[in-house]
């Protein structure tokens, strides 16, 4: 991955969406639906159930991306920065990745225990995780597209354009890391820490092989996990369903 020569009309344009104005609207979302939780008196499993299917939020999440991924591009094209070179993947690489994904786990794992049992109940992201045969295979789909999306958006045009903009490379990975943090709001302070966490462990990795290809696997198998996985350890969600 290269580093953007100059900042273009384009470049900026991004940084402006990637790191303030999708941080913002995902912020507001985030307010938004605790207040609308309080309102309605909603907790647990009656917060999981009201408002849209989660289908429909599926959808809404790939639609999301979709554009995301799309900009991405357009913009790595107007501002010359080259995604992915051609890379011999080498044995060091691939540990590099399991250790990546190992340290994802781990982190999660330690939110997950730190998290009581009525906080676990009044999280948001219990409406979005599966809890049918369909959405768990419709959950495998939205975690490659979140995989590919935002590591392309935020680990590899961000960072590229936000280095050149400020001509630290320091600056450029605690802003990008920042920005993807701040776009999970929903899940709350905490989640937003270590989401800031998994967002730096992802960059390491980049920076260990020169690629965001292993970066986008192991986002894509943390994903996976943490919707099928992950919840079912810590009593988020029910044992899967078969839809009738």
């Amino acid at each position: 991955m290269s580093v953007a020569p100059a900042v273009g009309a384009a470049g900026w344009a991004f940084l402006l969406l990637a790191g303030v104005l999708l941080p913002i609207a995902t912020a507001i979302f985030a307010q938004t639906e605790r207040r609308r939780a309080a309102a309605a008196g909603l907790g647990g499993d009656r917060a999981v159930e009201s408002g849209p299917t989660r289908i429909a939020l599926y959808a809404q999440i790939l639609v999301t991306h979709a554009v995301l991924f799309g900009g991405a591009i357009a913009v790595a094209r107007a501002e010359g920065i080259e995604l992915f070179p051609t890379l011999r993947i080498s044995l060091r690489d691939v540990v590099a990745a399991g250790v990546a994904l190992i340290g994802a786990i781990s982190v999660a794992e330690l939110y997950w225990r730190s998290r009581s049992p009525a906080e676990r109940e009044r999280l948001w992201v219990r409406r979005i995780l599966p809890q049918t045969a369909s959405e768990r295979w419709v959950w495998v789909l939205v975690s490659a597209g979140a995989a590919v999306a935002e590591e392309t958006a935020y680990r590899g045009v961000f960072v590229a354009i936000m280095s050149a903009a400020t001509g630290s490379f320091t600056i450029a990975i605690v802003a990008s890391a920042v920005a993807f943090a701040v776009v999970h709001a929903p899940q709350g302070f905490a989640g937003i820490v270590y989401v800031f966490v998994i967002a730096l462990v992802h960059q390491v990795l980049i920076l260990v092989t020169g690629t965001l290809l292993l970066a986008i696997l192991v986002h894509f198998t943390y994903d996976v996990l943490a919707g099928l996985w992950l919840p079912q350890r810590h009593g988020l969600t029910k044992r899967i369903t078969l839809d009738t």
